[in-house]
């Protein structure tokens, strides 16, 4: 059942979310939300090293002058892997209690979304000066995004509205409109989370709940590939190694009884076919 499955890391996470590659230094990174820290993994051993932070981190990005921004509680930090954090953005008011996913799009800018559990979160657009647009209201949990820069596409998971959707992106000016609907999902498929894009446009996305990553085509919304895991809680999945066709999957050990699923929150990889593409960085 899940052939070609590893497992990477088998140091438990509470929440492992935001996994990214940084090819300069040749390492993964992500983190442990509830558990307030960042994690490097050697990709050939698995060994890891952690640092631990005073507030939750959502999300990693990496920085194009090199290093790290957490997307925390307050705001947006330069980490180190000493445990160090220096204020870039923060504190900022935030609609909603922390970020919860981000990336650095295309256009050099931070592309960041909130939790809320009222429904009242918000997506975020930061750019390398710092200045902050709101580009969503109404969101429940800000995750998966992507860009496919061919078709001026940007990709969206807001999880409890149980979709993947797509805006028309105008890199110029950093804006997204026309939504529509990629995908729909039921509660049975599981909550649509963490997301990325591979080399030939193709989404995979990880589904809470459901112990899965699909990789599906956004054109229609089929499943071209379904991949298992000995764990409920898929929570993210990006690409990584010299090919980038190692694919990263986070799990969460959160509202998980581990004697039933002693692997929940490990970190997973497998290899695929078609590769990914390197992350983007955010220009400061």
């Amino acid at each position: 059942m899940y052939e070609g499955l590893e497992v990477l890391c088998a140091a438990l996470c509470i929440v492992g979310e935001s996994p990214v590659w940084d090819c300069r230094q040749r390492c993964l990174y992500m983190v442990d939300v509830h558990g307030q820290r960042m994690r490097r993994i050697d990709l050939a051993s698995g060994a890891a090293r952690d640092a631990v932070f005073p507030q939750q981190i959502g999300a990693l990005v990496l920085a194009q002058s090199g290093g790290l921004i957490g997307c925390m509680e307050d705001g947006l930090y330069r980490l180190t892997e000493a445990g160090g954090m220096e204020p870039l953005l923060a504190p900022i008011a935030l609609d909603g209690p922390r970020f919860n996913d981000a990336k650095a799009g295309p256009d050099g800018c931070l592309y960041g979304g909130t939790i809320h559990y009222e429904g009242r979160g918000a997506l975020y657009r930061i750019t390398p000066q710092l200045q902050v647009t709101t580009l969503l209201t109404g969101v429940g949990n800000s995750n998966g995004l992507d860009w496919d820069t061919d078709k001026g596409v940007f990709y969206y998971n807001d999880t409890p509205t149980l979709r993947t959707d797509a805006f028309d992106f105008d890199e110029a000016a950093g804006t997204i409109s026309r939504r529509r609907c990629v995908r729909r999902y039921t509660p049975k498929d599981g909550h649509p989370d963490g997301m990325t894009l591979d080399s030939e446009g193709m989404l995979w996305v990880a589904l809470w709940g459901h112990g899965r990553v699909i990789r599906m085509d956004p054109a229609d919304g089929r499943i071209l590939r379904e991949i298992r895991l000995p764990v409920r809680n898929a929570a993210c999945c990006a690409f990584a190694g010299d090919d980038l066709r190692e694919l990263i999957i986070t799990s969460a050990a959160h509202d998980t009884l581990l004697r039933g699923q002693p692997l929940a929150g490990a970190v997973f990889r497998i290899r695929v076919d078609v590769p990914g593409r390197l992350p983007w960085r955010f220009t400061v």
